[in-house]
C-alpha cells in the first residue's frame, strides 16, 4: 500500500524493508508499532515541553526517558522484527512515563492518574492479552500503592501551583483525549492498511487461481490429447485424481479409493499379482528406486490391443511421492515388427529350402508328428514337455523365432501344471502351426519330393563308376545315394544357428567347423527327429560349453572358443560327433542334481546316463536356449529309435565331446554302401 499522505509515508519509511512482502497480519502489527511508538514519543516531548515550562523537575522526568526509551525501542524493533518485545517495553515506558508526574503532581489525587491505562492498552495491543494483563496489575498495585501513602505527612507537595491546578487538568485531560483518539485513529489506520493488503493478496490469489484452472484445463486438454494413457498413483497403490481420457477410453474410469492391482485384476490377473507383489518394493529402502521400478510389469494385452508400461517418479520436496503410469498403445507397432519379423522368417525358409529343400522339408514332417503327438494327447508330461522343446529348438534352427518364442512361452505353461491333459493347450498349439505351415507352403512345396537332384559332383562319381565296370546291386546302391540328405548341408545349418546363438550371447568369433564330406543319409521320420533333436546338443556347447571371452582368457585359452561338428562312415557305422573346447561337464554339479532328483549316479556310466535324464541340468535358470532338462532326453529318444549309442568324453575345463554311433545296416537294409 503506498500513498502520499505524510503519516503513511512517515510509516512506510519507518517499516523495515522486507515488511511489505509480509502477510496481511504482520504487516498491521507492524503498522501499529510504528505508530503507537511514534504517538508515544510525540506525547513524551509534549509534556516534557510542557512540564519546563510549569518548572517542575521531578514531573518531567517520565516524559524525558520516554523521550530516551522510544528510539531505542525502535531501535530493537527494527533488529529483531518482535511486535511482542516492543509492546512490553512501550508498557513499561509508558507506565514509567506516567508514574512521575503522578507522584509528584499529587498522587492519587493527581489529574494524571488515569493516564495509566495507556500502558496495559499498549501492551495488549501489541504484546497480547497475557502482557495487558500483566500490565494493568502493576498498574493497579501503583495506585493502592498511591492510596495508602498520598495522605502521609512525608509524602512530597505538588509539584503544580494551586492556581494553576484547572490549567493542569485540561492539559491533562485534553492529552488523554487526543492520545485515545490517536490510538483508535492509529488502529483503525492499521486495520484499513491490513485489509487493503488481505484485499490486494485475495486478488492476486484469485488470479493466480484462475490462471491456473486455465492452466490446469490446457494441461488436461494436452495429457487428453497425446497417445499415451497417463495414471498418477501414490506409494499405496491407490489412483491419485481420475486418469487421462485415453487411459479412461481404453480401460474404463477406475472407482475412487481402488487399488492399482485390483482394478488390473479384470484385465490380466497375471498383471495384477505382479503389481501388487513388487509396488510395496517402490517405498522400501533396501532396493534403489530404479530397480524398483524396472520390476514392475512392461507390457500386457487387452481386448486385441497390446500396451506397453513406463514410469516416472514424483517427487515433492525430496521426496518420492506418487508413480506417474504411462500406458501406450503399441498394438501398430507391433504388428508392423511381427509382419516385418514374418517376411524375415520367408526370407530365411526360402533360402535354405533353396539350398537345401530336403532339410526343410524334414523339419516339416517332423513338426508334423511332433504336434500331432502332442495334440492327440498321447506321451507323458515329460514326454511332452520334450517334444515341445524339441520343436522349439527346431523352428529356432530355421529361423521361425515368432513360434519358438512362443513355444517358450507355452514351455513356461507347462512348468505350472499337476500333469492334467490340457485339450485347450494343444488346440492353440496346432493352430499356430497351422498357421505357421500355411505360411511356410507358399515357398517348400511338398510335391517336388518325388524329383532327385544331383550334383555334379555326385553325378561324376557315379558315371566313373559305371566307367569302371560297376554294374548291378553296386550301382543302384551308389544311385540310391543320390536320394539321400547330404549331411553337410545339416551340419551347415546347424552351425549356421550355433554362431548366431553364440553372438547373441556374447561369446563373439566362436568358429563352429563343420566335417562332413561326402556323407549321405537316408531320408525318413526317424532321422528327422534325430537331427531335430540333436540341435540340443550344439546349443548346450554354446551355452553350457563354451565360456565367455573374459573367462577363457583368465584360464590361459584364445579368447574365441572353438565348436566342431564331424560326420564319417567307418567299419559299417555311421559317426556323428559334437566337440568343443569350453569348460567340460561339471560331474559334481551333475551328481547334486541326481541326487536332488533321486536317481541313482554312483558310477561314471550312470552319470552319463543321467545326463539324458529328464530335469537334470546344470543351470540355475531356464532360459530361451536351455536350462529345463528336457532336451537331452529327446537326443536320446530319438538315438535309439535309430539303433545307435551316445558315448561322452568331457574334462572339466578343456571342453566336451559327444559321440553318436549308428549302424548302417540299420539306415539302408535293402543296399550296401559303396564307396569311390
Amino acid at each position: 500500500m503506498s500513498s502520499d499522505h505524510p503519516i503513511d509515508r512517515w510509516i512506510e519509511f519507518c517499516l523495515p524493508e522486507d515488511t511489505t512482502q509480509e502477510d496481511a497480519e504482520s504487516v498491521r502489527r507492524s503498522r501499529l508499532v510504528v505508530l503507537l511508538l511514534t504517538l508515544g514519543f510525540c506525547a513524551a516531548y509534549v509534556y516534557s515541553v510542557y512540564y519546563i515550562v510549569l518548572g517542575t523537575t521531578c514531573s518531567n522526568i517520565g516524559p524525558q526517558q520516554a523521550l530516551v526509551t522510544v528510539p531505542v525501542i525502535f531501535f530493537l524493533f527494527r533488529r529483531y522484527r518482535s511486535v511482542w518485545l516492543v509492546g512490553n517495553l512501550l508498557g513499561l515506558t509508558c507506565t514509567v512515563g506516567v508514574g512521575f508526574p503522578i507522584v509528584f503532581t499529587g498522587g492519587v489525587h493527581s489529574s494524571a492518574l488515569s493516564w495509566l491505562f495507556f500502558g496495559p492498552l499498549v501492551a495488549v495491543i501489541l504484546a497480547g492479552r497475557q502482557s495487558g494483563i500483566i500490565w494493568f496489575v502493576v498498574s493497579a498495585i501503583f495506585v493502592l500503592v498511591l492510596m495508602a501513602v498520598s495522605d502521609q505527612p512525608w509524602y512530597p507537595e505538588s509539584e503544580i501551583p494551586q492556581n494553576l491546578a484547572n490549567v493542569q487538568a485540561a492539559v491533562v485531560s485534553l492529552g488523554l483525549i487526543s492520545v485515545v483518539t490517536a490510538t483508535a485513529w492509529s488502529f483503525g489506520a492499521a486495520q484499513e492498511a491490513a485489509t487493503f493488503k488481505l484485499h490486494a493478496a485475495n486478488e492476486i490469489a484469485e488470479q493466480a487461481r484462475r490462471e491456473a484452472e486455465s492452466a490446469h484445463a490446457d494441461s488436461l486438454l494436452v495429457l487428453d490429447n497425446v497417445i499415451e494413457g497417463l495414471a498418477i498413483v501414490n506409494l499405496a497403490g491407490d489412483f491419485v485424481g481420475p486418469p487421462s481420457a485415453i487411459f479412461q477410453r481404453w480401460f474404463s474410469c477406475p472407482v475412487a479409493g481402488v487399488k492399482l492391482w485390483t482394478w488390473f485384476e479384470g484385465t490380466d490377473q497375471r498383471l495384477a499379482e505382479s503389481f501388487e507383489m513388487n509396488w510395496e518394493q517402490l517405498s522400501s529402502d533396501w532396493m534403489p528406486l530404479e530397480l524398483a521400478i524396472d520390476q514392475l510389469p512392461k507390457s500386457f494385452d487387452f481386448e486385441g490391443a497390446s500396451y506397453e508400461l513406463t514410469y516416472r517418479p514424483v517427487v515433492i520436496d525430496d521426496q518420492l511421492r506418487h508413480i506417474l503410469v504411462i500406458c501406450t498403445d503399441v498394438t501398430a507397432e507391433r504388428e508392423f515388427k511381427l509382419a516385418s519379423e514374418l517376411q524375415r522368417e520367408q526370407l530365411t525358409i526360402f533360402t535354405r529350402f533353396v539350398r537345401d529343400p530336403g532339410s526343410v522339408r524334414g523339419f516339416m514332417d517332423e513338426a508334423d508328428r511332433l504336434v500331432s503327438d502332442l495334440t492327440t494327447g498321447i506321451g507323458t508330461l515329460a514326454e511332452q514337455k520334450r517334444w515341445v522343446h524339441t520343436l522349439k529348438g527346431n523352428s529356432a534352427i530355421f529361423g521361425l523365432n515368432s513360434f519358438s518364442r512362443w513355444l517358450h512361452r507355452l514351455e513356461d505353461e507347462l512348468e505350472e501344471i499337476d500333469g492334467a491333459y490340457d485339450a485347450a493347450r494343444w488346440e492353440a498349439l496346432e493352430t499356430q502351426w497351422i498357421a505357421v505351415r500355411a505360411r511356410l507352403s507358399t515357398i517348400v512345396s511338398m510335391e517336388d519330393i518325388d524329383h532327385v537332384t544331383v550334383d555334379k559332383k555326385d553325378f561324376e562319381q557315379t558315371l566313373q563308376a559305371v566307367e569302371s565296370g560297376v554294374g548291378g546291386p553296386l550301382l543302384a546302391a551308389l544311385m540310391r545315394r543320390w536320394t539321400w540328405d547330404p549331411v553337410d548341408r545339416r551340419l551347415e545349418l546347424l552351425a549356421e544357428r550355433a554362431s548366431q546363438l553364440a553372438e547373441r550371447l556374447g561369446k563373439t568369433g566362436v568358429e563352429v567347423n563343420v566335417e562332413a564330406e561326402n556323407v549321405r543319409r537316408p531320408p525318413g521320420p526317424d532321422w528327422n527327429a534325430f537331427w531335430g533333436s540333436v540341435v540340443h546338443v550344439v546349443r548346450n556347447a554354446i551355452d553350457h560349453g563354451i565360456e565367455s571371452p573374459d573367462d577363457r582368457l583368465k584360464s590361459g585359452k584364445e579368447s574365441a572358443g572353438k565348436v566342431t561338428l564331424r560326420a564319417w562312415e567307418e567299419d559299417e557305422q555311421f559317426v556323428f560327433e559334437v566337440s568343443d573346447d569350453g569348460a567340460g561337464i561339471d560331474w559334481l554339479k551333475v551328481a547334486e542334481r541326481c541326487q536332488s532328483l533321486g536317481l541313482t549316479c554312483d558310477s561314471t556310466d550312470e552319470l552319463q546316463d543321467a545326463v539324458f535324464a529328464d530335469g537334470v541340468t546344470t543351470k540355475d535358470m531356464a532360459t530361451e536356449v536351455s536350462g529345463r532338462g528336457v532336451g537331452m532326453a529327446a537326443v536320446r529318444e530319438a538315438c535309439q529309435a535309430l539303433g545307435g549309442d551316445i558315448e561322452i568324453e568331457s574334462s572339466l575345463g578343456k571342453g566336451t565331446k559327444f559321440r553318436f554311433n549308428f549302424p548302417t545296416y540299420h539306415m539302408q537294409p535293402d543296399a550296401m554302401l559303396f564307396y569311390i
